[in-house]
């Protein structure tokens, strides 16, 4: 089942537009309904990357793999480091400095071209009552 968040019935909402738990940048928002509005969270393969940068402004692509949240497409000679926060750069629907995680783990064997680390968000969509929609 995909997650699904109330909203205002009179509220208009942009697929794309960030969904926050605790300050920290879940998910999208995937489509609105009458009343509600249903998520892609970051951790889903259908979620849409996020352009994101560590601390020490190495960019790449936020995304899912089914499980995990991913900071991937990061060039081979650039440098992670665990423990490195990763903020949005800023595109449609997502603002700049947007908190998404923590580099938990450096992943190899994805590409000889490009880095991945897998991130820890330390909330969860699920274990809340309550969201942050960006407009």
């Amino acid at each position: 089942a995909q997650p699904t968040i109330a909203l205002d019935p009179d509220q208009k909402v942009t697929p794309g537009t960030a969904v926050l738990v605790e300050g920290v940048l879940v998910g999208t928002i995937a489509k609105q309904q009458l009343g509600t509005a249903t998520v892609n969270l970051l951790w889903q393969k259908e979620t849409l990357p996020i352009l994101a940068e560590t601390d020490s402004k190495v960019q790449g692509l936020v995304m899912g793999d089914g499980r995990r949240v991913l900071f991937t497409e990061v060039p081979v000679d650039q440098e992670l480091t665990i423990g490195q926060q990763v903020v949005s750069v800023g595109q449609t629907g997502v603002e700049q400095g947007l908190f998404i995680g923590e580099i938990r783990a450096i992943v190899t064997g994805y590409s000889n071209a490009v880095k991945t680390a897998v991130l820890e968000q330390y909330v969860s969509f699920y274990q809340v009552g309550l969201v942050e929609v960006r407009f």
